[in-house]
């Protein structure tokens, strides 16, 4: 794993515990986070698509 990615999840992790996150509350903030991400994934690989039948022979 990438030191930059280490360092954010720390970095996350200790706004977490000075905002007094419960478990609960990160496991919400995961989850919001990977919804994001997949729908971040999913308009991209749209995108894709959509860029790959432009350039479709006749």
């Amino acid at each position: 794993m990438d030191e930059k990615v280490k360092a954010l999840a720390n970095d996350i992790m200790q706004q977490c515990q000075k905002q007094g996150f419960t478990i609960q509350d990160m496991e919400s903030l995961m989850l919001l986070i990977s919804l994001r991400l997949n729908e971040s994934k999913r308009i991209a690989q749209k995108k894709a698509l959509d860029c790959a039948f432009l350039f479709k022979p006749y």
